[in-house]
């Protein structure tokens, strides 16, 4: 962890802190207290950007060397990827599009990238990871879209879909 993000996350602890400790706190607000984020998730560099001006956010995040951006309670939030095995779990299943495509799926990727050719070694990326099993407590929660939300960004998922139907589903996804 670079010294900037160390420093970050110190401010973001002391900023919680004070917006908790009198009731009165005004930034961040109350909803995002709940958040206790890996390193990976990024609740402060951006959060006096509207999370609404999704391209001031994106920018923002970019700014700050995070790939992906969403809202949460009205602010912009980054994140990256949880770690980099994308990377690496599937290299060695790198003999065609379609070995590669089943590996990142059987190990929990929804995306794939693939390059190879007859005269050359193939190359095996996964990326897109989701797990629908890490919140799946948020479904029983008062406000379940909420929680899962919080819960997907306090597991180092950046993204989430929520799925009210029964029997529900709380699924976590990685930029």
């Amino acid at each position: 962890m670079t010294a900037s993000r160390v420093a970050r996350s110190l401010a973001a602890c002391l900023l919680l802190a004070v917006a908790c400790g009198d009731g009165k706190g005004s930034s961040p607000d109350a909803g995002l207290t709940s958040l206790n984020p890996p390193a990976n998730i990024d609740a402060v560099s951006c959060y006096d950007v509207a999370a609404s001006d999704i391209s001031a956010c994106s920018a923002c995040c970019t700014e700050n060397n995070f790939r992906g951006s969403v809202s949460y309670d009205g602010h912009c939030v980054c994140g990256e990827r949880r770690d980099d095995s994308g990377d690496s779990v599937c290299a060695a299943q790198a003999s065609s599009a379609g070995v590669c495509m089943q590996c990142c799926s059987t190990a929990g990727f929804t995306g794939h990238g693939w390059s190879g050719g007859s005269d050359i070694a193939g190359t095996c990326g996964c990326m897109g990871r989701n797990n629908a099993e890490v919140c799946k407590s948020a479904l029983s929660a008062p406000m379940p879209s909420h929680a899962c939300q919080t819960c997907c960004l306090n597991n180092g998922y950046l993204s989430y879909g929520y799925d009210g139907v029964a029997p529900g589903e709380c699924r976590c996804f990685e930029p």
